[in-house]
Parts: structure tokens; C-alpha cells; sequence
């Protein structure tokens, strides 16, 4: 026991990557990653395959779900969601095939495997390259939602799509907030005969009071701000009347309507038209003062930076700058990272990591010992057990009893039948339904 001990962390310790060599444990990451999404799938078809002849029944575990959650920690929502994807994937060859090179992740391929079709997934899988997750998601809700199979041609941010917002309070918390949108809604009573005012009005309306007035007076110890923390940025094209919300996941397409309505008292600069403000202003403004490179989100002090340089001929013009973070600016400038584009069209975003090729000609060898399982090549006996659960639950409702209560006593003797090694065939199900009533 000690030899293979001593054996085994010598093993280990000579294939530890230098900490020096970051191009090194890029590769090593990429191809583990590799492996992973190819061992994943191969997982999913397994799965889908023993969900489909439901020989599951045979390991003693009444659901696939229950299998499941019992060998893998893997949770009931997640199950099915294998299971959906991996009896999709061969209609989306190139789809498996992005997932395998590691080009999209578990979470894009669960989404994007919702409304792809064949014809469509070239497309699914272009728009992913130029767009974070949160945009590739929202897309694809919107689509499922508007019963499109295909990316919006004419975006200006994100699809304005519901959420919802929940709480946690106290009993006395919520008596309070009650009360509070009691006499909101008191102040905005709708007219004689009309219906009462949902909540989520009454909330808005005491949003809309709350950020278009300030509190009377400064306590001591504070001073006044020339620009409030609490901004709202818009962005409105004059000429196309388009208009976009920007937040911390991106901008949001909303009503011209709704930019119109601000545009009255606004400060001009929150509106992204010319202004005579200050370049920098403007340009972190617009932005909505988050840094731009995907994935960072920082708030706080941000740096506008020049996409072409001005030693490049590049402008000193909005079109020309945006909103950065002093660590993506170090990186901008110490060339490690690269944007191009602009912020009307849209960046892209490319760090050094991308640069580099990993080679992946060898990454299946570690699972291609793994079969994958399909649901056609299932046992006969598992057939005979299907057939016998329905024949022995029809049988149970001709003798009296409701057909949801023959499936529960069914499904019961079902599985005390596995635990005792009996196989569970119609004549065995109904004697130990009768039995055990």
C-alpha cells in the first residue's frame, strides 16, 4: 500500500504544470475542458438510453430522476435536461460538434439546443461567437417566446423580457410594505367603476416619485453632489428612433415612447445625443458607466479609451471610444488584449487566449472506450416491463379502482418486485398489488 502510494503522487507530481508557463496551463485547461464536454455528452446518451428502455427500473430506482440524484447528485430539472439535449444533439451536428472542440459551453448548448433547428444552429452558433451568454439567453427566451427559430436581424440590445422580483420579509415587513402600497395606491386611485390597481403599478409609480425627487435638506457632515450616483441611462438614435436602457447585463431595447417621455426634464447627456458635455462624460454615459469588455462589469472609476489609437489615425470622437476598467485599459495598451468595432455596430473582443491553438486530434482517446447508449438498442425484457406496468394499471381500473390510484399501486409493486430480484411481469404486479391491499 505505501509503494502505490509513493507510485502514485510521484505520478503526480511529475505532471505539474510551471506556474510560470501560462501558455502551457492555457493548452492543459483547454484540452481538460475538451475532455470534459466530450465525457459529458457521452454521460447524457447513457443516461437518455437507460431513460428511454427504462431499464432504470431494473438497478431499483423507480425514475430516471431518482437514478439519477442517487449515483450523481445530479437535480431532477438537470436529469431531464440531459436527457432532453442528448436525444437532440444528432439532429445538430454542428452544434455537438462546437460542444465537443469546446467552442460553446453546457450552458450555451442548453440553450441554444431549445430553439436551433438544423437549418438554423449555423446561425445560433455565429451569433454566440460575437455575444456573451446573458444576450445569447435572453435571445433565445425571446425567440421561444415570439415562436422565432433564428436570432432578432434588427437588435438594439437586449429583448425588453419580464422577470420577476421576489422578497423574503418578516410578518411585520410585509405589513409594512402593505401599508405603504396601500397609500401609494391610494394617491394614484383609478377612477369610479374602473378595477383596482395591480401591485406592480403601485410599485412603479412609487419608483417613478422616488428617483424624479430628492430629500428636503443635507444631514450635517454631508455635501451636496453635482451629479447623482443614481442615474438612468438611455440611448436614442435620432435618426431611427430606436432607444435602449443601459444595464450591467447589457442594453435593453425599450419604446421610443419611453425616452420621450424622460427626454423633458432629463439632463441632456443622459440622452445619448450631442451635447456640449465633455468627451469622457459622454462617452461613460452612454456606456452606463460599467466597463465594456464582456465578462468584467466593473463599476467605479473607468477610463475612456481610444479603439483606434491616435497614433493610428484613430479620432478623437463618442464613435471612436469607450468605457473601461484601469485593468482592461493596462491590457488594451500592453497589447495582450484586442477590441475592434464600434459601439453602435458592436466590439469584439479578442485577449491573447484566443491566439493560441491547442491541439485536440488525441482529446477523445479518454472516453472513447465509453459506449453511448440509444434507446433502440434496448433489452426485450425491458419492453416486457413497460408492457406489463400498462396491462397490470388497465386491469386494476377494470376492477374498480381509479386510474390514478392503479398507477401508484402499480408503480408501487413495481418496485418492491426489483428490490426482492423478482421480475415485475403483469401476473407478478397484479398478485402483489392484491396482496399488499
Amino acid at each position: 500500500m505505501i509503494t502505490n502510494i509513493s507510485t502514485i503522487q510521484s505520478t503526480v507530481h511529475s505532471t505539474v504544470v510551471p506556474l510560470a508557463s501560462a501558455d502551457q496551463i492555457h493548452e492543459y485547461l483547454v484540452k481538460a475542458y475538451r475532455i470534459g464536454n466530450r465525457a459529458r455528452l457521452r454521460f447524457a446518451r447513457l443516461l437518455a438510453g437507460l431513460a428511454n428502455s427504462r431499464l432504470f427500473l431494473k438497478l431499483g430506482h423507480p425514475s430516471i430522476a431518482q437514478y439519477a440524484g442517487h449515483h450523481f447528485d445530479v437535480q431532477r430539472s438537470e436529469t431531464y435536461e440531459l436527457i432532453r439535449v442528448a436525444e437532440v444533439i444528432d439532429d445538430l451536428p454542428e452544434c455537438r460538434k462546437a460542444f465537443e472542440e469546446g467552442s460553446i459551453s453546457w450552458t450555451t448548448l442548453k440553450q441554444v439546443t431549445r430553439v436551433a433547428s438544423t437549418r438554423t444552429e449555423k446561425t445560433w452558433l455565429e451569433f454566440n461567437e460575437e455575444h456573451t451568454f446573458t444576450e445569447v439567453r435572453a435571445e433565445v427566451q425571446d425567440a421561444l417566446h415570439k415562436n422565432r427559430d433564428v436570432p432578432r436581424s434588427d437588435r438594439y440590445g437586449l429583448p425588453n423580457l419580464t422577470v420577476k422580483f421576489t422578497l423574503e420579509l418578516t410578518l411585520e415587513e410585509q405589513a409594512r410594505l402593505e401599508t405603504a402600497l396601500e397609500k401609494a395606491g391610494a394617491e394614484i386611485a383609478p377612477a369610479p367603476g374602473e378595477e383596482r390597481l395591480e401591485t406592480k403599478h403601485v410599485v412603479l409609480y412609487m419608483v417613478e416619485r422616488f428617483l424624479r425627487t430628492d430629500p428636503e435638506g443635507t444631514p450635517q457632515g454631508r455635501q451636496e453632489r453635482n451629479d447623482s450616483p443614481y442615474v438612468i441611462i438611455y440611448n436614442a438614435c435620432p435618426e431611427c428612433r430606436k432607444a435602449r436602457l443601459m444595464t450591467p447585463d447589457g442594453s435593453i431595447e425599450v419604446a421610443p415612447e419611453s425616452v420621450d417621455r424622460l427626454a423633458g426634464d432629463a439632463a441632456e447627456e443622459t440622452i445619448d445625443r450631442r451635447n456640449p458635455s465633455t468627451l469622457a462624460r459622454r462617452v461613460k454615459l452612454r456606456d452606463g458607466d460599467v466597463c465594456q469588455n464582456p465578462g468584467c462589469g466593473y463599476r467605479g472609476k473607468l477610463h475612456a479609451h481610444l479603439i483606434i489609437f491616435r497614433s493610428h489615425g484613430g479620432p478623437t470622437i463618442p464613435e471612436n471610444e469607450i468605457s473601461v476598467c484601469r485593468y482592461c485599459h493596462a491590457l488594451l495598451h500592453a497589447g495582450v488584449l484586442e477590441v475592434s468595432g464600434n459601439p453602435v455596430e458592436g466590439l469584439s473582443w479578442r485577449p491573447r487566449s484566443r491566439t493560441l491553438f491547442v491541439d485536440s486530434d488525441n482529446d477523445a482517446d479518454a472516453v472513447a472506450e465509453i459506449p453511448v447508449a440509444r434507446a433502440e438498442s434496448a433489452t426485450a425484457d425491458s419492453a416486457d416491463v413497460n408492457t406489463g406496468l400498462e396491462d397490470s394499471i388497465t386491469a386494476l381500473v377494470h376492477l374498480g379502482f381509479s386510474r390514478k390510484e392503479a398507477g401508484m399501486r402499480v408503480e408501487r409493486a413495481c418496485r418492491e418486485l426489483v428490490q426482492s430480484g423478482q421480475d415485475p411481469d403483469e401476473k407478478s404486479l397484479l398478485t402483489q398489488v392484491l396482496v399488499s391491499s
